[in-house]
Order: C-alpha cells, then structure tokens, then sequence
C-alpha cells in the first residue's frame, strides 16, 4: 500500500476507504449517501442551463425555474443525509441551519426575478410559458 505523504506508518488510503465512501471531521470513514452525486449532477445541470439562458434557448427560463425547485427540494432532502455523517447534532446543526437559510434565500430571489423581471420579460419571449 502507498504511504502518505508524512505518514507515520499507516496505508493510504486507508483500509475500507474507496470511491463510495467520505471521512468525516474526525477521520472515521462512512459511506456515502449519493449526496456528492445528487450535488454534482445539480452543479453539471446549472451549468448547462446558465448556457441555455446564455445563449437565449427555447425553455430557458422554464428549465431553470425547474432547477431551483429541485435545489429547494434537495436542501431540505439532504438535511437527514447529513446525520449519517457520524457527526453529533451538535456538530452539524450550525452548518444545516445556515445551508437551510441560504437556500430559501437564495431560491426566493432567484425565483422571483425569473418569475416577475421586466428584463427577462423582454429577453426571453416564452418566459411565461
């Protein structure tokens, strides 16, 4: 097994770790929840509608208004994956509490410019549809 760098003694990566599994804060390992998949296929997904808005695609607005719901959905859905962590509550509420309030932020103004802009109005002639 290779050595880490500065390691004394021990294999990396350690023994169970794999592509499925994360350490936490404090080094023990535990499978993923597919919350790392479900994130990367959101970011994948955003990047490919801030194209489209971009580039003034047919259902631009639409497929990015449905984005947000699923990001609002996954802030909520992610909340009981994080206590699969191994972490103590104490250790994870302050992070949840701000992620939480960051989304419903985030998706209300987000949400509303896309719904209610006189600039998107103008540039995206089916915004309503």
């Amino acid at each position: 097994a290779r050595r880490r760098p500065g390691a004394p003694g021990g294999s990396w990566p350690p023994p169970g770790a794999n592509n499925l599994s994360t350490r936490n804060i404090r080094g023990d390992i535990y499978p993923d929840t597919g919350g790392t998949v479900v994130s990367g296929y959101l970011v994948v997904r955003g990047i490919q509608i801030a194209i489209g808005l971009r580039d003034i695609k047919p259902r631009a607005v639409q497929n990015a208004k449905a984005l947000l719901k699923l990001c609002f959905a996954w802030t909520f859905v992610n909340i009981p994956l994080n206590f699969l962590s191994g972490l103590g509550p104490e250790e994870l509420l302050p992070g949840i509490i701000k992620g939480v309030f960051a989304g419903v932020i985030s998706f209300a103004i987000w949400y509303s410019y896309l719904n209610g802009s006189k600039r998107v109005q103008a540039t995206y002639p089916d915004w309503k549809d």
